[in-house]
This record gives structure tokens, sequence and C-alpha cells, in this order.
């Protein structure tokens, strides 16, 4: 019993705060080092594997770099990871960026030196860093305060790089580019964007499908995008698509381009990890739409995606039009269509019907 009490006594006594401290401190590097070596590529950390095994899955070498211990094999994917590493990426921005050297090559490919290019949300500007090197002129548009101070001390003294604070949204191209637009060159963009400002950027840089006359579209080449992968699935998908993927972003997306998927993108290539994967696109503009504007064609294919459960005619109907199941005899679809099977080519035919049985009254739309 004794013995007992003078070993509590002796731990107590060499516990200092010092010695807490100090164990905290480890116990925080081993954490960081963990953190590194999982955003590094690897799935999971696995703490009993061979040091080497591990080291090799995580894309690193045992070295004296700036991670303790630690150098990556790719020295640019290393550069990317620190310097992401010392930014606090703001969530309410669907901040994550791009850490793979090789997804920045393929975002770059078709960027050549007569190029002009607009780049959305450049972030740290890994991908902008890229974009000057190869193009003859790069705007970036960038909303946040603190993503502009870094691309300012890295890229500032750049010639051929323009950096603009706004809110895309906000911004005409013409105001951009009034020496392209004079001169009607068209450009590229280049976009890395959240999921929720996907349908308003594609609306604002393509216009509605209504407007044969957009100024922003009218301006574009194409477009290369990155969106999460469910997104990037809706844009390209048609009739033939899960109805959960087919609607008005599809529509709005291809009704005067063409959509392809050309890269999916693992979370693990992004500083800090999404919760899921993304994809990249490249939407080509086409200088005419993919058939003619009727008046109602836009208010067809809102009224048809209201109820993705209800047939044609009663969304039809439900949207205020009349003599539908007449329309739809005539365009020689069955009434019991769901709008989700409709080809574009198809609502265009059926706005072309309705247009005939709901004449303008007024000057108004019936």
């Amino acid at each position: 019993m004794l013995l007992a009490f003078w070993v509590i006594i002796f731990v107590l006594l060499t516990i200092t705060p010092v010695n807490i401290i100090f164990a905290i401190i480890i116990f925080m590097e081993n954490k960081k080092r963990k953190t590194t070596l999982k955003h590094a590529g690897m799935a999971k950390f696995q703490k009993d594997a061979p040091k080497k095994t591990v080291l090799k899955k995580a894309g690193f070498k045992e070295s004296g770099s700036q991670v303790p211990g630690l150098q990556e094999t790719n020295p640019q994917k290393a550069n990317y990871i620190l310097r992401a590493k010392r930014f606090r990426a703001k969530k309410r921005l669907g901040q994550n960026f791009l850490i793979e050297p090789e997804i920045v090559e393929k975002i770059t490919s078709n960027v050549e030196a007569e190029d002009v290019v607009l780049e959305i949300g450049p972030g740290l500007g890994f991908v902008t860093e890229k974009l000057v090197n190869l193009a003859k002129k790069v705007v970036a548009v960038e909303l946040d305060e603190d993503a502009i101070k870094v691309l300012e001390k890295n890229l500032g003294k750049k010639e051929n790089f323009t950096l603009i604070h706004s809110d895309i949204l906000k911004t005409n191209l013409k105001d951009i580019f009034k020496e392209e637009f004079e001169h009607g060159k068209k450009i590229k963009v280049v976009a890395n964007i959240p999921y929720y400002i996907t349908s308003p950027i594609i609306a604002h840089l393509l216009g509605e499908i209504d407007e044969i006359n957009n100024e922003n579209r009218n301006m574009i080449d194409e477009i290369i995008l990155m969106v999460q992968y469910e997104v990037a699935l809706r844009l390209v998908a048609n009739e033939k698509s899960p109805n959960k993927e087919y609607g008005m972003l599809s529509i709005l997306a291809q009704f005067w381009a063409d959509c392809n998927i050309i890269k999916n993108v693992s979370k693990r290539c992004f500083m800090p990890s999404p919760k899921v994967d993304s994809a990249i696109l490249k939407i080509k503009i086409n200088d005419a739409p993919k058939c003619e504007i009727t008046p109602f064609l836009k208010r067809t294919i809102k009224a048809a995606f209201s109820g993705r459960r209800k047939n044609i005619k009663n969304s039809l109907q439900n949207a205020g039009f009349l003599e539908v199941e007449k329309a739809l005899n005539e365009a020689g679809f069955e009434v019991q269509t769901r709008g989700e099977k409709l080809s574009i080519e198809d609502f265009c035919t059926l706005s072309k019907a309705l247009y005939k049985y709901n004449p303008p009254v007024s000057g108004k739309e019936a």
C-alpha cells in the first residue's frame, strides 16, 4: 500500500505543464502529417502498413522537405498542397482547390497561344498560372478578397494577366473584353464552380433558350467547366437518360451548345477534399440553336418538367394551355407521354402546335 502511494506521488511530480504541452504538440504534428498523406492521394491512412508502402501510396518519399520527414515525388503537386494548406478555404463559397497537376493539364490542354481566356473563380491560381503561360491574354474574375490578395502577389506582374474583383453574375463579357467585342473575336472560358451557382452561371454565359442575340454567348467559343459529377450528368443528359438527370438544366446547356464530359475527377484531387467526385465538361457553343425558337418554347419546356410524375397532357393543362389534347395529337405525341421523354426537337414541334391552338390575346400569350 505504501509503495503504491509513493508511485502515485512520483507520477504526479513528473507530469508538469511543460510536459503536457510538449505531448499535445507531438500529437498535433502526427495528426497534421496523416492529413497531408490523405490529401496527397491515399484513400485511407494505414497505421500498420510498412513505412515505405505508406509513403509510396501517398506519393511521398523520405526527405527533408517542408512537410516534416516527407517530400512529394511530384514537385508541382507538393507545391499545390503546401499552398492550399496555408489558405483557409471558405465553405460558404464552395472553395475546394485543385491540387492534381494532371487535371490542370487536362483543363488547359485546348488553350493556344492566340487565345483570350476568361477564368471564373481562379481561387489560388493553380490553373491560372498554367493559362498565363499558354494564352495571349487571361482575365480572371474572383469574388473572395483573400484569394484576390494571393493572386495579386503571385501573378500581378504578368503583362497578359488581368484580375477583376467581382461577382461573375454581375459582369458582362463585353465590358471586360471591349477590344475583342469590337473586333468580333471569341474567347474561351475556364471555370471551376460550386453546385449552388451552376444554373445561374450557365444562364449568364449562354443566355436563356429563347434569347437569339445574347451578347455573352455570342462572345464565347467554348467553355471548360469543372462541376460536381452528378451535375455534369444533368448537363449532358437527354431524353434517353434516367429521368432524374434530364431536365431544364440539360436543355439550357444544350440548346445553344454541344456538351460532353471529357474527364472524371476524383474528390481526392482537391484540398480540402469535397464529399463527392467531379467532372470536366467541354461546352462548345454553336452559331445556331438546336431547333427553331417559337413563342411558346420556353413555357412548354418549363411546364413539361414542372411535375415529373405527371403526363405531358396534365402538365400542360396545369400551366394554362388550351386544347392540349388536339395539340399533342397534331404534334404526334401520346397524351400519357411524360415530359422527360421528349427531346429538344420534340419540344420545338409541340410548342408550335400549342401556339396554333393558343393564339396571343391582345399582344400577350394566352
